[in-house]
């Protein structure tokens, strides 16, 4: 996850269990705020990575803190519990954000790695910049290659697509710099 001003402070590394039904990880669902009730009460935490990729032998899985709170203090270990997508933000603003991937180059008019969060719940499913399809990685960030060509300028236009056929739209100049890798604790 990239730098900014989290409201939801709370995160979850989701895993692809069957019980997680639609919510089982997918790229897109990288930066989107779940709710999550073990019977102690609703929290809400944004999903920040996967866990035990290609194994159907993780669902959610909680920093301590998130863990701590969800569970009413239980030692670590296994909950039945509920979850759900919420159309809540994680960074502060009622508006998509689009970011560099952090610890990517910000300037390289051949390459970018672009993503976007503040979505409202909606889950991007492609990404095009400056007319060049964005290429997606386990984390969820898209990669764009000009080709050896310089495309991706600052005026360069990237459009991000959601699953439920909306969009959002920025200019490369509006990307924010994702800083250094956001770290949950």
């Amino acid at each position: 996850m990239p730098q900014g001003d989290y409201v939801v402070v709370d995160a979850i590394a989701l895993g692809q269990s069957q019980a997680l039904g639609n919510l089982k990880w997918r790229q897109g669902l990288c930066g989107q705020v779940l709710r999550i009730d073990c019977g102690n009460g609703p929290v809400d935490a944004v999903v920040a990575s996967t866990c035990n990729l290609n194994s159907d032998s993780c669902g959610v899985d909680m920093i301590g803190k998130t863990w701590r709170q969800a569970t009413a203090n239980k030692p670590p270990g296994i909950v039945d519990c509920s979850v759900s997508l919420t159309n809540r933000n994680p960074i502060r603003g009622n508006n998509a954000l689009c970011y560099f991937r952090p610890n990517s180059e910000t300037s390289n008019a051949y390459y970018a790695i672009l993503g976007v969060v503040n979505t409202g719940g909606r889950i991007s499913s492609s990404a095009v910049a400056a007319g060049v399809a964005g290429r997606r990685n386990n984390d969820g960030w898209f990669e764009f290659n000009g080709a050896g060509s310089p495309r991706f300028t600052p005026d360069a236009q990237v459009v991000f697509s959601y699953e439920d056929g909306s969009s959002s739209t920025f200019t490369i100049r509006n990307c924010l710099n994702g800083g250094q890798v956001k770290i949950f604790q």
